[in-house]
């Protein structure tokens, strides 16, 4: 542990910045300035501390600056995280945006995205003007409006939508995500709104360089590409997937090669090694290493420099450096030392997810590839060259396994397969990508490349596409929480101190995170197949009722959905309760009985369209009834013949049918639970 903090001293700082970023969302922003106070006291306190250890240093208290630097550097992280913590503008109201559009972010079936820059927001209880927000604009698809160019300014009449937290069990907090992300308002524009585009035109800062690869992208556009293949090469030399279709992205995804699509550090390493070739007759002087990292962190903008951009940027100007000053440059300090940067730039960084896969997987192949790269040394140069791709990817695979489980709850059964198709192609795009946006449109050279281009973007997307239909494409359901994470990263490192120092108690530790994994698993799925849960699912337009009762999952439908329909909804939630193959069943359009549901001996009664009270009053107590599909029901006929503890209204009933039974409600005394107002209705039962 000496030996890892001497070769990575901001190890150090890193480690506290992250413990008070993560803890600063238990912490109120109205008392940022106490951690503020005390932060600059504890930062004097360490300064005191380390003049008088130096001064007179004592073996025996050589801990105390050490404690004084990790509570200031903690608290730093508290405060720090607090002054950048976003909040959210107002939500369900009317309001006049205008602002710039900085980027078109993607669209949906129904609508189109943008990332918008706003300078004035009016409404009935909202004005800021002079301001500058980052927020999201939707706009309702209409064939006659085109897509909005990068810094162009609008006058938008809308809705804003909500930062509302998740309405089903375990289902991702996308208004968190967002807020995280900087994004602090959304609004929906529909056709009876409208939209004005504006005279002005902006292209400056992080305006000017979505602008310029917006432009680029047209040059693709111009040059011949089309439809996916041009969607295609805007994200792999440009970082832009906004055109890519979800079908191509998660086939990617199921061939384990999305570090391919996604601009990171491979793409980064080709361009380097791409400008080495290229300055070659240039002596290695400071004006070339200039030159060649300020391409380099131009491209890094130009792709939007996400943090695994900013992790390869800030390594490779490490290694270009150490270059100028003769200095052998140490992996493990840059990636810490783009860790530390990419965090002081953006703390909220650390929740990204490709912030920790990309550190992960660079520190994963710089320890394991020259293990297993001597495991077999071929003569015949192309097994050599499989191998070594085989085990580049067996190496980063084994870093980033844990938390690609624990993220995404799936992993690439064909990741190998994968990479060695795909992995040899990329650098010929790139470097045709280049040149055709170098060269005159429609000219000879252009015009070769721009069909060999075509050819090796069709390749990929076919190649991706066939691995994704392979049986057993992609495995996963494991459901890792936070304590099994845990334990699985414990194995790999500790496979990673045995490979390192040999010493016996890696193989206890080992050992012990195994059987701490298999325990926690096992504690978790005993727990589970204990309990049985009633679930009333938030569904626009559909009502769903889901019921897990030892190891067994039913789910009950109003309207036709398919599999993938409610596996959006419910696939987290079902996966922790061990139980991911339901079996759907729908209600019976012409059955007047309202449908009975037993859980664990508590009774449920389902009433949808054409459910009729039952002629005289059960013999048993209801634990409640769930209004599904609009039943023509009277709340106080209802409480006559059925003596239940609560009403429960899906989604999916008529509004004007809701209103009413409100205030029926409201007249008896007693509250509904609508699932639309509170999110889904669950109920826990051993």
């Amino acid at each position: 542990m000496t030996v890892l903090l001497k070769k990575t001293p901001l190890v150090r700082f890193v480690v506290p910045y992250l413990l008070g970023i993560f803890l600063h969302e238990y912490i109120y922003k109205s008392n940022l300035i106490y951690f503020f106070l005390v932060a600059v006291f504890l930062f004097i306190g360490w300064s005191i501390v380390v003049y008088r250890f130096f001064k007179k240093p004592s073996y025996a208290y050589r801990w105390v600056p050490g404690l004084f630097f990790f509570l200031f550097v903690f608290l730093f992280g508290i405060t720090y995280s607090l002054f950048r913590q976003s909040h959210p503008i107002g939500g369900n109201e009317k309001v006049i945006v205008y602002g710039y559009v900085s980027q078109f972010l993607g669209e949906s079936p129904k609508s189109l995205k943008y990332e918008l820059y706003s300078e004035e927001v009016i409404g009935d209880s909202i004005a800021i003007k002079g301001r500058s927000h980052k927020g999201i604009l939707y706009i309702e698809k209409d064939s006659s409006r085109s897509i909005i160019e990068p810094g162009q300014a609008v006058l938008v009449k809308g809705n804003l939508l909500p930062f509302s937290k998740p309405l089903n069990p375990q289902a991702f907090d996308y208004s968190r995500y967002l807020l995280r992300k900087g994004y602090v308002f959304r609004i929906y524009s529909r056709s009876e709104d409208s939209y004005e585009l504006m005279n002005d035109i902006r292209n400056d800062n992080a305006l000017g360089f979505n602008f310029f690869r917006y432009q680029l992208k047209r040059v693709f556009d111009k040059a011949g590409l089309e439809n996916q293949e041009l969607a295609l090469a805007s994200a792999l030399f440009l970082g832009d997937r906004a055109f890519l279709e979800e079908d191509s992205i998660r086939s990617f995804s199921k061939a384990g090669v999305m570090h391919v699509l996604a601009v990171s550090g491979l793409h980064l390493g080709i361009l380097y090694l791409l400008l080495g070739s290229l300055f070659s007759f240039m002596k290695r002087t400071v004006f070339r290493g200039i030159l060649v990292l300020s391409i380099l962190w131009c491209y890094a903008f130009l792709t939007g420099l996400s943090p695994s951009v900013f992790r390869a940027v800030t390594m490779f100007s490490f290694l270009e450096i150490g270059i100028w000053f003769k200095r052998k440059n140490n992996v493990y300090n840059s990636l810490v030392a783009s860790a530390t940067l990419i965090l002081l730039v953006n703390p909220f960084n650390a929740y990204m997810v490709g912030f920790w896969l990309s550190h992960v997987a660079v520190a994963s192949i710089v320890f394991f590839y020259p293990y297993f790269v001597k495991l077999w040394n071929p003569d015949f140069i192309v097994f050599r060259w499989l191998w070594s791709i085989t085990a580049l990817s067996v190496a980063a695979q084994l870093g980033t396994l844990p938390l690609c489980l624990y993220f995404f709850d799936v992993s690439s059964s064909y990741f190998i397969l994968g990479n060695i198709l795909l992995m040899p192609v990329l650098a010929p795009v790139l470097l045709l990508s280049l040149v055709i946006l170098l060269l005159p449109p429609f000219s000879f050279v252009s015009n070769i490349c721009v069909g060999a281009l075509s050819d090796l973007l069709q390749y990929m997307l076919a190649i991706t596409k066939w691995i994704e239909n392979l049986p057993g494409a992609v495995w996963g359901n494991i459901g890792l929480n936070g304590i099994d994470l845990i334990f699985f990263s414990g194995i790999v490192l500790s496979v990673v101190v045995l490979l390192y120092t040999s010493r016996p108690y890696s193989m206890r530790l080992l050992f012990l995170c195994f059987i701490g994994l298999l325990v926690s698993r096992g504690i978790r799925k005993m727990t589970a197949m204990q309990q049985s849960q009633f679930v009333v699912f938030h569904k626009k337009g559909n009502s769903i009722v889901n019921v897990i009762a030892g190891g067994r999952n039913q789910v009950i439908a109003s309207k036709q959905v398919t599999r993938d329909e409610i596996g959006y909804l419910a696939h987290d939630f079902w996966v922790s309760r061990f139980a991911v193959n339901p079996d759907v069943e729908y209600l019976n359009p012409v059955d007047t009985l309202p449908t009975k549901v037993t859980v664990n001996s508590h009774v449920f009664l389902l009433m949808h369209n054409k459910s009729q009270l039952p002629q005289k009053p059960l013999p048993y107590t209801v634990e409640g009834v769930v209004f599904m599909d609009s039943p023509k029901v009277n709340i106080k006929a209802l409480l006559g013949v059925v003596q239940l503890r609560e009403v429960v209204v899906a989604t999916g009933n008529k509004p004007w049918l809701v209103k009413g039974w409100k205030e029926q409600a409201r007249k008896l005394g007693m509250e509904l639970y609508e699932v639309k107002e509170k999110g889904a209705y669950t109920f826990l039962t051993n």
